[in-house]
């Protein structure tokens, strides 16, 4: 299970500061979806940074399976975030000059010896639905909902617990957004993962188990 208590994000804006997020107190059940939704500005993207581990809260916690993440020492947080969480972004972050599969397992590559699991990335493009031919074709020759399969494919190679997804479908049209909502929830079903997503689009939040609402860094309604 994720939880935040009392998060807050503060960052200087001159002689000033100027609160990101205030006060958060959520949880995330294993195998739950949760969207967070909000005007552009409202904080979305800071309070996934700050619950997957790559952005620091000024004040408050967040614990996963009861380990306080901001606990860690900084030297292991990286590797306690790669075996427990699974990162997609809307642009992809896909290095365009390896092939799908090789963007797959670089983080097999950087993980250490007893972190690595033995699903293969054949097994997962598979999985996420890229056609087998493209298995070894570089990313720049891929449509955008290819490259958002590799994306996310690279995020479950680990065996996470939880998927955090930032505006994942923000770069797609209608039919691929479709598409890789559609995976989330066979992922979310058959592979029991707890998933988070940014989203301002109210047809994606509508296919989560719960919504969000975030409105200038503080919780409007869940």
């Amino acid at each position: 299970m994720l939880k935040a208590k009392n998060v807050c994000k503060q960052v200087k804006c001159g002689n000033e500061k100027l609160t990101i997020v205030h006060d958060i107190n959520l949880e995330v059940s294993q195998g739950e979806m949760v969207a967070i939704c909000g005007h552009s500005g409202s904080g979305k993207s800071t309070l996934l940074g700050i619950l997957s581990g790559i952005d620091t809260p000024t004040t408050g916690e967040v614990c996963y399976n009861d380990v306080n993440l901001y606990n860690v020492k900084e030297s292991e947080l990286a590797q306690f975030r790669n075996r427990n969480f699974g990162i997609v972004f809307q642009n992809y972050n896909l290095i365009k000059e390896l092939s799908a599969f090789e963007n797959v397992e670089v983080p097999l590559l950087l993980a250490s010896k007893k972190s690595r699991n033995k699903k293969s990335p054949v097994e997962l493009l598979e999985l996420v639905g890229l056609d087998k031919e493209k298995i070894n074709t570089k990313v720049s020759y891929l449509s955008g909902g290819e490259q958002q399969k590799v994306s996310i494919a690279r995020a479950l190679i680990q065996e996470p617990g939880i998927i955090f997804a930032d505006e994942p479908t923000g770069a797609l049209d209608y039919d691929n957004s479709c598409m890789i909502m559609e995976l989330f929830l066979r992922i979310k079903k058959e592979l029991n993962k707890s998933i988070v997503i940014v989203t301002h689009d109210e047809e994606i939040a509508r296919v989560a188990d719960r919504k969000i609402i975030l409105n200038y860094g503080e919780i409007q309604s869940t």
